[in-house]
């Protein structure tokens, strides 16, 4: 209870049963589509308690990486928390481009920094000896449906599976194409510890991303045109709204 109150800065009976989790997209971007019932700010997580129509629910900012996120899910067992949406950015494979959103059905092990760089050709042994975590599937079903029914028409959406990398050094153009190559779609920092620590907890959950660079072709250091900009800012508010409203209309 202590370690708790430490790390949320709240007690853990202030959390209903759904939280929106996020790495670093400001609490104030969900604020525009509920109404804020309460803050809460600890030593390492902060966020607020919300309402949208008759349904209350936590946004909740981790941090990037996947330590201190898979731990906040693990703490989160101490809750009334049963489920969880995801919400964050990825760098686009294959097809995709800047704006795109991608609902991940699952995300491959690639955490942990040392072994990208404690041999060579580190990215095609951790394919090899890793592993795919699941997102929960009638969770993401569901989440499917409503986006179909609901997302923007100039907004687009696919359901894939992500890459969780431990380096964003590590992002080469040779890892890059090997990781692209298996059939990703995305690579992020996040979601294999989210699927994770959730399923460990007995928590469901899902995950919804932006594509917000595309590695090797336009990474997040390039100079974005006024188009690519415009269209990363729309798949962004696309995000947060639809997992926001999706809480809403849950049977």
């Amino acid at each position: 209870m202590k370690i708790f109150e430490y790390c949320f800065g709240c007690s853990p009976d202030v959390f209903p049963d759904v939280v929106v989790i996020t790495p670093f997209v400001p609490v104030k971007s969900f604020e525009k589509h509920c109404n804020v019932l309460t803050r809460f700010k600890g030593r390492l997580y902060s966020g607020v308690i919300a309402e949208i129509e008759d349904t209350q629910f936590a946004v909740l900012c981790c941090g990037l990486g996947d330590r201190l996120i898979g731990d906040a899910i693990l703490y989160l067992r101490r809750t009334a928390v049963r489920s969880i949406i995801f919400t964050g950015s990825c760098g686009g494979l294959s097809a995709a481009n800047v704006g795109d959103l991608l609902l991940c059905s699952s995300a491959f092990n690639g955490e942990g920094f040392t072994k990208y760089y404690d041999r060579d050709h580190a990215v095609k042994d951790i394919l090899k000896t890793g592993k795919l975590i699941l997102a929960d599937k009638g969770y993401t079903d569901k989440f499917e449906k409503f986006i179909q029914n609901n997302i923007l028409e100039n907004i687009m959406v696919k359901r894939g599976k992500v890459f969780t990398i431990g380096s964003i050094a590590a992002e080469t153009e040779e890892n890059v194409k090997v990781i692209t190559e298996h059939g990703f779609e995305g690579i992020e920092m996040e979601l294999s510890a989210v699927y994770s620590a959730a399923r460990f907890s007995g928590i469901k959950a899902t995950g919804i991303i932006y594509v917000s660079d595309l590695p090797g072709k336009k990474g997040i250091e390039d100079v974005f045109t006024s188009e690519e900009k415009e269209k990363y800012a729309k798949g962004k508010d696309e995000m947060i709204r639809l997992s926001v409203e999706f809480l809403s209309n849950e049977d």
